[in-house]
């Protein structure tokens, strides 16, 4: 039975990095994985879809998703550990508001 070639993209994250170096392989599967900074991986994935998988910021994904021809799907692995909720940002006056509640 033939193998199914996938290319993924994304940074060099340690908890994927037996999976991409090929020490742990899935049953199957023959990965190109390519390790791409942030901005190239979503830039390339969302212009011209060059990876069958590729890792997007949920703003990306929301954009590509929402149009009308959107040919993509989210599958929920988390790539990153960081915690991102402390990275919201928001206006000074909005915040001075909120506190004072």
């Amino acid at each position: 039975m033939s193998q199914l070639a996938l290319t993924i993209a994304t940074t060099d994250y340690d908890h994927f990095r037996d999976f991409r170096t090929g020490k742990v392989k899935a049953e199957g599967i023959d990965l190109n994985w390519l390790t791409l900074g942030h901005h190239e991986c979503f830039a390339r994935f969302t212009a011209n879809r060059e990876f069958d998988l590729s890792e997007l910021s949920f703003a990306k994904f929301c954009t590509q998703v929402t149009r009308s021809d959107s040919d993509i799907i989210g599958l929920p692995v988390i790539c990153s550990r960081l915690f991102r909720f402390p990275l919201f940002m928001s206006i000074k006056k909005v915040a001075s508001k909120a506190s004072k509640t």
